[in-house]
């Protein structure tokens, strides 16, 4: 199970309000993924583009092996 800190956890609403500041954040490395919660529940996570890439090129790796 993947752990997450509480700066990494946010309500859909604190992320409406705030998103240019969450992405910064992402961006610059300061969070390395975001876990948005809808109605009390986790609903997505957010990563930076080259932590996404990343994954994908796994993926597509072990696929293919």
């Amino acid at each position: 199970m993947i752990k997450y800190q509480r700066a990494e956890m946010v309500s859909i609403n604190e992320l409406e309000k705030s998103l240019e500041d969450f992405l910064d954040q992402l961006k610059k490395g300061k969070l390395d993924k975001l876990l948005v919660f809808r109605n009390d529940a986790p609903a997505v996570v957010i990563l930076p583009i080259e932590e996404y890439e990343k994954m994908k090129e796994l993926t597509n790796n072990f696929n293919n092996d």
